[in-house]
């Protein structure tokens, strides 16, 4: 099911994470490993403006803003990103690559992702306010149908798995992920059903899991009840479908700001 991983990288201590655990999803699944760090074209236009001005934080001197310089610090900040995807696939010992490329930073990634079977974002590639939102990225990795992980500081995949079910193709699609992530664990991921009619949901459970799989139904919850009970749940990754069903994006920005772990959303 999922042979490439894709990992969008930067500077951040959140794109490590993104790195490491996508490494440890790869382990899992025998997948390879791809890293990309995108030269932002936008901030190369910004520097040659004649109003950019650069101000040394040491030495609080400024004058104008130089391209050679900022191309200097991306060369610097991909090299420091390549040693990241490095130390997270030689200790999951998997296949990896890296490359560099220049453009819009969003643009960039989605093209990537179309050869990807899943995306691995820290927070800087979904997000850039204070609390924690949807970004244009994200929404169009959503939109175009891909597996995103999105991750926090310090985040890992780890066990129990929790996945929402709402019986829609995304959420059959959720499923089927969870069931073969958690049979390469060993341990069978906890399943909470969202929707009006409980038994087709259940029936659809005990179908694809068998009857060991701890269920739970939460009717039509709304977003916060959602993501308390996946709190509650203590999920070490939560795969949440997104669209086609009763669960939307509501619920993955409930996700994202109340559980403390991983998210993966299906789409």
């Amino acid at each position: 099911m999922i042979r490439r991983i894709l990992v969008a990288l930067d500077a951040s201590p959140d794109s490590q994470a993104a790195a490491e655990a996508a490494a440890e999803l790869a382990a899992l699944l025998s997948a390879e490993l791809r890293g990309l760090f995108v030269e932002d074209a936008e901030l190369l236009r910004l520097v040659e403006s004649p109003l950019a001005r650069h101000m040394g934080l040491l030495t609080a001197t400024h004058g104008g803003a130089e391209t050679e310089d900022l191309e200097r610090q991306l060369r610097v900040h991909a090299k420091r990103a390549e040693a990241t995807l490095v130390r997270s696939a030689d200790r999951a010992g998997i296949r990896w690559s890296f490359r560099v490329t220049r453009g819009p930073v969003a643009g960039e990634i989605l093209a990537a992702a179309a050869d990807a079977d899943l995306v691995s974002l820290g927070r800087i590639g979904w997000t850039m306010r204070h609390k924690r939102a949807l970004g244009t990225t994200v929404r169009a990795l959503i939109a175009q149908r891909g597996r995103v992980l999105l991750l926090e500081r310090s985040s890992t995949v780890r066990l129990p798995i929790v996945v929402l079910y709402d019986g829609s193709d995304a959420g059959r699609e959720a499923l089927e992920l969870a069931a073969h992530l958690a049979g390469k664990r060993g341990d069978p991921p906890r399943v909470l059903l969202i929707g009006e009619d409980e038994e087709p949901l259940r029936a659809a459970v005990r179908e694809r899991l068998g009857e060991g799989a701890e269920v739970r139904w939460l009717g039509r919850a709304g977003a916060v009840a959602v993501s308390g009970e996946v709190k509650r749940q203590g999920g070490g990754v939560v795969i949440v479908p997104v669209g086609g069903g009763d669960l939307g994006e509501e619920h993955l920005r409930a996700l994202l700001e109340e559980a403390p772990c991983p998210v993966l959303a299906v789409s």
